[in-house]
């Protein structure tokens, strides 16, 4: 008490003192902040004068028009290009929606046709694989061009791709030249086995109309990705006579079940509609699956490929591409229109294991290479191609319900099971 006594006459004047700076300080952050107001206030009056006496033409909203007009074209040219994706040309036209023939030939020949046209596509880029061990035998047992060899070798079998039952060191070097001048002399490895369709159709087996009918159009599908791909291949590799110098080096295959192996697909390797996020072959980040106005499709697609060259395929996949239409049913004058399908959901670079690949007769030059491995989905618009699709795959989509004679007929049937139990 004797010290708050002494120093009383300090205390109080001190207190009064802060407190003065703390309002001091408190009214300049306010009227700095009110100033700061008041400008701004100000400029945004100023800006407004400006307009005082201006009058609004009394054709403005002629101009108005015009820019929803603008918006109007916008939003119809972009609904038009949706629809005209999918409006694509049909491998046969006497199928869908269903067929107007009752013979069964029909599918044999649309079978027959599939697999011609996937041996046109890898034709159109120069693709072939590597010598088959028929291939080699036949060439080891005569002269080849540019090799020298004397005499024959009876009893010469080659197996596993060109490994002999004689452990010939001057044959394994002849293959291995043979090998090469194949490499040299195509742009792209390819063999259609290993497409989707082409195992299917080489064995197809006539099992009803509907199966049958159901069988074209998933074909009629994968043909049109397929050829997608393919195109992509063939812009990629424009100018190339060599695998040893084309950016992609080998189609390894197309799958709509699962990822491409190293074997040829299984029959039942046909496009899925994607009607959920888990009937995909990977959960899509786009979030797309079949609605009312799209369907969805997921394939995986695997190619040996130049390093640096990994980015401008899959932007090279996923561009716009060009097709002709002349119309479904009646006849018309064939249109030039673009399509736009593609989106990469997934990818993955791996590497090649160059001695295990000569081994099975792929050489690909002194480039890096890479395995890519991309997962992608393919989109449908309905509009453009709901005319052609079957009934039952509409029904599968849940486009179309039983009508009323399927479900009298369902229900006669689940009463005679229960008078006969």
């Amino acid at each position: 008490m004797g010290f708050i006594k002494k120093y009383l006459s300090l205390i109080i004047p001190t207190a009064v003192t802060l407190v003065a700076v703390v309002f001091l300080t408190v009214s300049l952050l306010m009227a700095q902040s009110l100033q700061e107001q008041l400008e701004e206030s100000i400029s945004t009056a100023r800006r407004v004068s400006t307009y005082k006496g201006q009058k609004i033409s009394s054709s403005q909203w002629k101009l108005e028009r015009k820019y929803q007009e603008a918006h109007g074209r916008d939003a119809n040219e972009i609904s038009t290009a949706a629809k005209e994706s999918s409006q694509r040309e049909l491998l046969s036209y006497k199928i869908f929606p269903e067929p107007k023939e009752t013979s069964a030939q029909i599918f044999k020949e649309f079978g027959q046709r599939y697999r011609q046209i996937l041996e046109e596509l890898l034709g159109s880029i120069g693709a072939l694989d590597s010598p088959t061990d028929v291939e080699l035998k036949s060439l080891l047992q005569r002269p080849a061009k540019g090799i020298e060899r004397q005499g024959e070798r009876p009893g010469f079998v080659i197996r596993d791709r060109g490994w002999t039952d004689r452990d010939d060191e001057g044959d394994l070097a002849i293959i291995e030249i043979i090998r090469k001048q194949r490499a040299e002399t195509i742009p792209v490895y390819g063999n259609p086995t290993y497409l989707s369709g082409y195992k299917l159709w080489d064995e197809f087996i006539y099992a009803g109309r509907q199966d049958a009918v159901e069988k074209c159009w998933y074909s009629q599908l994968g043909l049109w990705i397929q050829k997608d791909i393919i195109d992509t291949i063939k812009q990629m590799n424009v100018g190339s006579s060599s695998v040893f110098t084309s950016p992609v080096k080998r189609i390894l295959g197309v799958s709509f079940i699962g990822p491409v192996t190293d074997q040829p697909p299984a029959i039942d390797n046909m496009p899925r509609y994607v009607s959920s996020p888990t009937e995909g072959l990977t959960t899509p980040w786009t979030d797309r699956i079949g609605n009312e106005d799209i369907d969805v499709v997921h394939f995986s697609v695997s190619v040996v490929i130049n390093s640096k060259d990994v980015l401008g395929f899959m932007q090279q996949l996923c561009c716009e591409k060009e097709h002709f239409f002349s119309g479904y049913f009646d006849k018309e004058q064939s249109h030039r229109m673009k399509h736009n399908q593609i989106t990469v959901l997934k990818s993955e670079v791996r590497p090649i294991d160059r001695v295990k690949e000569s081994d099975k007769g792929y050489y690909y030059g002194d480039d890096a290479v890479v395995q890519l491995d991309l997962v992608c989905e393919y989109v449908f618009n309905r509009a453009g191609y709901d005319a052609i699709k079957p009934q039952s795959i509409k029904r599968l989509l849940g486009q179309l319900k039983e009508d009323k004679k399927d479900e009298d007929k369902a229900t006669g049937r689940r009463r005679t099971s229960r008078r006969r139990r």
